[in-house]
């Protein structure tokens, strides 16, 4: 069964309303997830439930910025830190 939605020849300028519409619809989503903070982070947290997918490390745009800074303490970055520190300080070998 072949349906051709084309095949009554529409108007020409049915093409750019349909394009100005859609447009108009894609940039009001966007500035509404742009202007609200918290939009996001709840529909977020809303559909990890149906994913399975559990946090392992908090959000930053969420967290406090003691776990931030708590987060950067941590002893993976400790040794990032210090491969990173000394590596800078060691000469190259030739």
């Amino acid at each position: 069964m072949n349906v051709d939605i084309l095949a009554n020849n529409p108007a020409w300028w049915w093409y750019p309303v349909l394009a100005c519409g859609v447009t108009a619809f894609t940039f009001s989503v966007w500035i509404i997830f742009k202007r609200n903070n918290t939009l996001e982070g709840n529909l977020e947290s809303r559909f990890n439930w149906l994913f399975g997918k559990k946090r392992k490390e908090p959000d930053l745009e969420e967290a406090e910025v003691s776990e931030i800074l708590e987060a950067e303490v941590s002893e993976s970055w400790t040794r990032k830190a210090k491969t990173i520190i000394s590596s800078a300080f060691k000469r190259k070998r030739s």
